[in-house]
């Protein structure tokens, strides 16, 4: 099997990318269906989510690594013409998943309580942040297979199914978000169980596909089949090669939202539900940014498996203007309009008005991740994650940290400081990434 390009490139990296901004929306929305049912219940329930939410999202992004080095390996087996292959390393890197999910699963809850306790002072805040954890760690495993086969599925190409499973995932949590938060009256434990649920529901529907529909939407593919782990054994070490930088890479880069969370929780529990407010903000944005990044990977890693490397910067030239046209009207949007945008999620005062101050500095954060994740993906699609894990875990720990600390706590700037340490994060991904695909190794490395 071989790839042909039928298509503009702008056309063929949209239907990729379309079908990813609907998903990473959709399960923006599900966070955001948390942040505004547990805002409108009480600010002490947003707090709680607010204090919890990173550390869970700490052991979903390190799961994700599996997913990430499977999305790698079957985008370029695919390219190469290499379909059978697809399936094996689908297989390796699903039971890969799951097993270390599980393991950060038990951590979370047993470690929950001496966790959150250490990063707030607030015994209410504590209490519930801690039940809403237990619950949301359930759901780890899960989230770890689902992100697995929807990286398999996009690798091949095939990015609609994510997105069919991600908005199946939505309407059941705000469905079960509405009826456990309000009409149970289970607050903080009600969003928790409908986001274990939801998660739950949309690993079933993925598995069914990988087993009983896949062969329709890309011919020639089979997966979660008999004897696929048997197959899947040549394709171990570049999996597990692919996959340790991404776990390092996502735990101690999101293990830094935890400590920035902390932060903004010492500042005061006003400022950690804006912070709160506004990270969702930058998150939409971000995702929209990611979306096309994303597909940027999947187009370079099946070019570069089927040897064309001029096609790869074709991609990421058009990618750049993709992601300026979606990004710009929403971060317009809350540059200018912030006040009504947070009064939407929560009608205490003080916290728009805090959250609205610092809503212009938040987007320009944004402003140099529109070029970092476009050569992040080529990087990642090449198998050069490793530079993209350097990378992160400089301006994390070199830069955003202490930044944030110094400007935020000790000079009392506030979340304006924690923003500024956010920015200068940005800038130092571009700088380090950028030098690294200068070189031109990237055209050359093998997978």
């Amino acid at each position: 099997m071989t790839l042909t390009r039928d298509v503009s490139p702008l056309r063929e990296l949209w239907r990729l990318v379309g079908p990813l901004i609907v998903t990473m929306f959709a399960q923006v929305a599900i966070v955001l269906t948390d942040t505004a049912l547990v805002a409108r219940y009480s600010t002490a329930a947003l707090a709680a989510v607010a204090l919890a939410a990173p550390v869970y999202l700490v052991a979903v992004m390190v799961v994700r690594g599996w997913a990430t080095a499977a999305q790698i390996v079957v985008s370029r087996r695919f390219g190469s013409g290499d379909v059978p292959a697809v399936a094996g390393a689908t297989a390796i890197a699903l039971v890969a998943g799951v097993v270390t999910g599980v393991v950060f699963s038990a951590v979370l809850i047993l470690a929950a309580g001496p966790v959150l306790g250490a990063l707030s002072d607030d015994p209410a805040v504590v209490a519930g942040s801690v039940d809403y954890l237990r619950i949301v760690a359930v759901g780890v495993p899960f989230a770890a297979a689902s992100a697995v086969l929807q990286a398999a599925f996009a690798g091949l190409g095939a990015t609609r199914i994510a997105m069919v499973s991600t908005l199946l995932m939505i309407v059941v949590n705000m469905a079960l978000g509405v009826t456990l938060v309000f009409g149970a009256g289970l607050g903080v434990v009600g969003a928790g169980l409908s986001t274990v649920v939801s998660t739950i529901v949309g690993t079933v529907y993925l598995t069914w596909f990988a087993r009983r529909r896949i062969g329709r939407i890309v011919p020639g593919a089979a997966l979660l089949t008999r004897g696929d782990l048997a197959r899947g054994r040549a394709a171990v070490p570049a999996l597990a090669r692919l996959a340790w930088p991404e776990a390092a890479l996502l735990f101690f880069g999101y293990l830094n939202e935890v400590l920035v969370v902390g932060f903004a929780a010492q500042v005061g529990s006003v400022d950690l539900a804006a912070y709160r407010l506004l990270d969702n903000l930058t998150l939409v944005i971000y995702n929209l940014l990611a979306a096309v990044g994303a597909g940027i990977a999947i187009l370079a890693g099946q070019r570069l498996g089927a040897g064309d490397v001029a096609a790869v910067r074709t991609y990421q030239r058009t990618g750049v203007v993709l992601a300026l046209v979606l990004a710009t009207p929403p971060a317009l949007l809350a540059a200018l309009f912030p006040g009504a945008l947070f009064a939407l999620a929560t009608a205490d005062t003080a916290v728009v008005e805090v959250a609205a101050s610092t809503a212009p500095l938040a987007v320009a954060t944004m402003v140099p991740i529109v070029l970092s994740l476009n050569i992040a993906g080529v990087l990642r699609a090449s198998g050069d994650n490793v530079t993209v894990m350097i990378a992160s875990l400089v301006a994390d720990y070199a830069v955003l940290v202490p930044l944030a600390w110094l400007l935020g706590l000790v000079l009392g700037w506030g979340l304006t400081g924690i923003y500024v340490a956010w920015l200068g994060f940005g800038l130092t991904m571009l700088a380090i990434t950028g030098w690294r695909y200068s070189t031109g190794r990237w055209r050359t490395r093998i997978v």
